[in-house]
């Protein structure tokens, strides 16, 4: 997708992270500042708790920690 609008063509809602350097230097044009996405959600789908294996469960407890609202 980046290539496409550095060349001019469509618009996208990036991250930070990516769109920082290209509003820096005038590559991008920010067409909403200070508006942003609300915050989202994320779905973990597994098998049945008894047939999970450790690995998947350690998986779920770590997105639990860190992306759960405290």
């Amino acid at each position: 997708m980046l290539p496409s609008l550095l060349t001019g063509i469509g618009v996208a809602d990036l991250p930070d992270f990516i769109a920082t350097e290209y509003l820096t230097d005038g590559r991008l044009l920010a067409l909403l500042p200070g508006w942003s996405l609300p915050g989202g959600s994320l779905s973990f789908v597994t098998p049945s708790a008894q047939a999970r294996p450790a690995k998947v469960e350690a998986l779920a407890e770590f997105f639990d920690l860190r992306l759960s609202p405290r």
